[in-house]
């Protein structure tokens, strides 16, 4: 095989081992707190997602090479893994988003829920009719896969791009919460990959660069500035009471001066 398929290989099983230690990380931290699990839940569909790619090539790859393709390497079945995992994982990282910015409302909530009823329907539509979404998918002469393009596929690649373009206009809105930034820049390194997957018929796995990307900055802002530590937040908390504290103290002995 060409070099950039052991490339893209090697780019998902990167991201996928970032991602899973990023969500056992949080969740262990403290599951039962809501943010750490929409955060579970989100990057944990991102893991699967680059799981399914990753043995959609690989089955791919051994249907050059064996008689016969067997049902663990079918690459239709990983076909539709994915591309249903790719839309759950737009859809969590909204729900995640609202969570951790306390944006919920009844709009983001409807959002989410016409999207996780609309990956519902996606799969039972895949099933049900074949070549709806995907008409083929090959190696490229570069090594990389391409797709047969249909209008269904331009639906749920929009789909795809709208819910991640949400989750990062809420986070630009609200740049004060405690390591947005990086968080930030994860949502755009993942929507920028999305668009040039959409956008630009290249001969380079931008999908696989940027989601590894998203996955360090997401990593980074969660395990190096510990974001979703529940001591530290809690030590923020204290410390935020004890300032307002000493602030009405201050304001109530410039009043008595003042009386």
């Amino acid at each position: 095989m060409q070099t950039l398929f052991w490339i893209d290989i090697v780019g998902m099983g990167l991201t996928i081992l970032i991602t899973g230690s990023t969500t056992l990380t949080v969740v262990g931290v403290d599951s039962k707190n809501p943010v750490n699990r929409s955060f579970g839940f989100f990057t944990g569909a991102m893991t699967l997602w680059m799981i399914s790619a990753l043995l959609l090539r690989i089955s791919l790859w051994l249907q050059l090479i064996l008689p016969e393709s067997i049902l663990i390497f079918d690459p239709e079945i990983w076909l539709r893994s994915a591309t249903l995992l790719i839309l759950l994982t737009c859809v969590l990282s909204l729900r995640f988003t609202v969570i951790y910015l306390d944006r919920v409302s009844r709009w983001n909530t409807v959002f989410i829920a016409l999207g996780l009823l609309l990956a519902a329907g996606f799969l039972g539509f895949s099933l049900f009719f074949e070549g709806s979404i995907l008409q083929y998918i090959q190696f490229s002469e570069s090594g990389l896969i391409e797709y047969g393009d249909t209008k269904g596929q331009w639906v749920v690649m929009g789909l795809w791009a709208s819910y991640i373009l949400w989750s990062l206009v809420l986070f630009i809105r609200t740049p004060q919460r405690k390591g947005n930034v990086f968080l930030t820049l994860g949502m755009f390194a993942l929507l920028l990959g999305l668009i040039l997957r959409i956008a630009i018929d290249a001969r380079f796995p931008f999908l696989t660069f940027f989601n590894g990307l998203s996955a360090l900055m997401l990593a980074y802002g969660v395990i190096r500035r510990q974001i979703f530590n529940p001591l530290i937040n809690r030590t923020l908390e204290l410390q935020k009471e004890v300032a307002d504290r000493q602030e009405a103290e201050k304001q109530l002995r410039a009043a008595e001066h003042k009386y």
